[in-house]
């Protein structure tokens, strides 16, 4: 019973590291292999290039762009833009946290600002 109690915890309250800074330095990006827009908003995206791990997040694959954010809307449309026009988007992480749609305990990059590059 203690078990299942501490599973149902655990999913109440995604695992956090406050840890941040920058994934890309300022000026460089990484590409977005592809994208996942969440029916509870939030967006996550696949990334490849050189990443930084400065928050120690257990998988830095996968980005996410909270739906809470201030500037959320600016940053997709940022995302979208770089997207569809092959840019490369600079990343700067505010903690690592589990993503509830995917499930489990890994953590992932949770981005706070991003510009887009060549």
């Amino acid at each position: 019973m203690k078990r299942y109690f501490l599973i149902f915890l655990a999913i109440l309250f995604p695992v956090h590291s406050y840890a941040y800074g920058y994934l890309t330095p300022y000026g460089a990006g990484v590409t977005i292999s592809k994208y996942h827009v969440h029916g509870e908003g939030g967006v996550t995206l696949w990334v490849a290039g050189s990443l930084m791990n400065p928050g120690a997040c257990a998988d830095i694959s996968l980005v996410h762009i909270p739906p809470t954010l201030p500037g959320y809307k600016a940053m997709v449309a940022a995302v979208m833009e770089a997207y569809a026009l092959n840019k490369k988007i600079g990343l700067h992480q505010t903690n690592c946290s589990t993503i509830p749609f995917w499930g489990g305990t890994i953590t992932y990059p949770i981005i706070g600002n991003l510009w887009v590059t060549d």
